[in-house]
């Protein structure tokens, strides 16, 4: 885990932030993953995933959804 992270800002991460992943959090929809811990929690303003990424409860959520939230 600290090689990734050490790894992570040497290609320019300002900061990394290691999220416990359990039943409440796997449980998140999509637009909640993105309104409670994107935007509320990190107030990130940018996000860069590869293509085939996805996120929230049974990885509903996709790039479409990200771009869409914008």
């Amino acid at each position: 885990l600290e090689e990734r992270a050490k790894l992570l800002r040497q290609y320019g991460a300002s900061e990394v932030i290691v999220a416990r992943f359990d039943r409440a959090f796997a449980a998140l929809t999509p637009t909640e993953f993105i309104q409670n811990i994107l935007r509320e929690k990190l107030r990130v303003r940018s996000v860069i995933v590869g293509e085939d990424f996805r996120f929230g409860c049974d990885r509903t959520g996709d790039v479409a959804a990200l771009r869409e939230a914008g």
